[in-house]
């Protein structure tokens, strides 16, 4: 049996003496997950199988000394080529190798992307290139995008959870033959909340307003014609008032009726497409 040796830190008062149950099976769900869907993707799958969980295993060899630190042992039974890639292959050792480049695309794109810089992927089945800013070019495996479909959300949930004031200083896990760890910290948890932004300009719109909720002034439109390429013809968008006081008349006013009105775009990056999608429109102003 093949097998790679890996830590796991949860740092934080939350994890002393006492350890927090809960953060401490969320910390330790999500970081089983970002590694079992680097086997799941190398080895094609979609769901761990009862056959997968006996080839594939993380297990705990030792608590040691420190808020938690846990030595792991990845344990993969079978040494294979990947059925869809042929770059990695289904050991240990490239199972981690797809986690630590998964991740360091993801805060890459999302450094690129909360800096403002353009970003730009090319490549092959060999090689995947992201360029950003004034043609700064770094390669990852190609097998990172398919990675990234299934397991950035558990990246991101760990980077949530990092909280200091509340004894959460942060995650690492990391391998014991190596110098470089993968961190979750302020700094991380920081470029995961960029995605989510409310863009600068505003923006004209025609739309009906099908949902209406008159006590916090916010609902549903559809958009009839727009002059932003975020905002689709025949596509619904939430939507709230940057000024929240809006008497009853007014909004009856304009209920399931064709508007004209200018709003601001708060919008959601996707890391891994590298597009953005609408979360919500403030509406600024109705004619």
């Amino acid at each position: 049996m093949n097998n790679q040796s890996l830590e796991i830190v949860l740092s934080g008062s939350e994890f002393d003496d006492e350890k927090n149950l809960y953060l401490m099976i969320e910390a330790l769900n999500n970081l089983n997950r970002v590694v079992e869907k680097s086997y799941l993707t190398i080895n094609n799958k979609k769901r761990m199988s009862e056959k997968d969980r006996e080839v594939f295993q993380l297990k705990a060899r030792e608590f040691k000394d420190g808020s938690l630190v846990i030595g792991l042992g990845m344990y993969v039974s079978a040494l294979t080529q990947s059925s869809m890639f042929n770059t990695l292959t289904l050991s240990p050792t490239d199972i981690w190798v797809l986690v630590k480049d998964g991740y360091r695309f993801l805060k890459h794109v999302l450094k690129a992307h909360s800096e403002g810089r353009p970003i730009e992927m090319k490549g092959d089945n060999n090689m995947l290139v992201v360029v950003t800013g004034d043609n700064n070019k770094v390669e990852f495996h190609p097998e990172v995008i398919p990675y990234l479909n299934t397991s950035e959300q558990n990246f991101e949930r760990l980077s949530k959870l990092v909280d200091p004031e509340k004894g959460v200083n942060g995650f690492s896990l990391s391998s014991e033959e190596e110098t470089d760890k993968i961190t979750f910290s302020e700094e991380e948890k920081t470029l995961f909340e960029s995605k989510t932004r409310i863009e600068n300009e505003i923006i004209k719109i025609k739309a009906k307003i099908f949902d209406l909720n008159a006590n916090d002034c916010t609902g549903e439109l559809e958009v009839i014609d727009s002059d932003d390429v975020d905002v689709r013809e025949g596509s619904f968008c939430k939507f709230d008032f940057v000024d929240k006081e809006k008497d009853h008349e007014f909004l009856s006013e304009i209920f399931l009726r064709e508007i004209q009105l200018f709003a601001l775009k708060e919008t959601t990056f996707n890391p891994v497409t590298l597009e953005k999608e609408i979360k919500k429109l403030s509406i600024v102003n109705i004619e």
